[in-house]
């Protein structure tokens, strides 16, 4: 019997603190879909800016920066299903995408600026360019890889462990290495 109200107590507790993660979390994001989790702690800089969908999975370490440059900063997009690892670092000036069912792994990074460099002058003081992310549904993304500004993922791609990915990936391509090259087809 004591175990049984151990347990009972146990799921209570959890409800109440799923309610709190989610009433604290609804008002402050632009879209919070239906059953959202992550684990604390989690960093997240300009939430009005961003939007996640139902079934959303964010573990702990994990960091999401927007930079609001101007009116046209879109924010950061979350789509339904999408899973991502420990340590995730997502910085954004522009917008940056992942639709439904990717899964991203530890110690991913997607950056979607970049400061410009002039020769004399000092990075600080230079202006930040940027160009939209885009990540296609289904894709796949293993551990320690970095998505630079202005690429598009496509849909089923595969990117392997510890790659650099600064050009488009074509839709169900496994791609890998530094930078990132085409590996093979998925069939």
């Amino acid at each position: 019997m004591k175990a049984i109200i151990d347990n009972f107590l146990y799921r209570v507790y959890q409800l109440w603190v799923y309610l709190k993660f989610l009433l604290k979390w609804q008002l402050r994001l632009k879209k919070c879909g239906f059953r959202p989790y992550w684990i604390a702690p989690i960093r997240i800089i300009y939430p009005s800016l961003i939007s996640m969908g139902d079934n959303v999975v964010i573990l702990n370490g994990s960091r999401i920066e927007i930079q609001k440059l101007d009116d046209l900063s879109q924010g950061v997009y979350i789509d339904d299903g999408v899973n991502i690892g420990h340590n995730f670092f997502c910085s954004s000036a522009s917008c940056v995408e992942i639709k439904k069912g990717v899964l991203i792994s530890d110690n991913v990074a997607i950056i979607d600026n970049n400061h410009s460099h002039i020769k004399g002058k000092s990075s600080v003081t230079t202006e930040i360019s940027t160009k939209p992310i885009i990540i296609q549904k289904n894709s796949t993304i293993y551990r320690n890889v970095t998505i630079l500004s202005g690429v598009t993922i496509g849909e089923g791609a595969v990117i392997a462990a510890h790659s650099l990915v600064k050009e488009d990936v074509e839709p169900f391509t496994v791609v890998g290495g530094c930078p990132a090259k085409k590996i093979s087809t998925i069939e």
